[in-house]
């Protein structure tokens, strides 16, 4: 069963930047950055994959886990809408 992660996604000055919250306990963060609030959530998972990779390569099982992403204004506003 996949453990459940939030991650915020904010808006800054010239870019987004995305990042677990309430996940102190695992011994590593993801972060992801970009033009966009997509990008940045693209980013986040590449630095997943890559921290997946990292921990093959040592003999480490990865977690499973399942991210919530929660946006602030600007990113919410940012977003492209989702059409049915």
């Amino acid at each position: 069963m996949a453990r459940k992660i939030t991650v915020v996604v904010e808006t800054g000055k010239d870019l987004f930047s995305c990042f677990m919250s309430g996940a102190d306990d695992l011994d590593f963060g993801l972060h992801g950055d970009g033009k966009t609030a997509r990008k940045a959530i693209e980013d986040f998972y590449i630095a997943r994959d890559e921290m997946k990779d990292f921990y093959e390569e040592q003999g480490r099982e990865f977690p499973e886990l399942e991210f919530e992403f929660v946006l602030d204004i600007g990113a919410f506003f940012s977003y492209p809408k989702i059409r049915n």
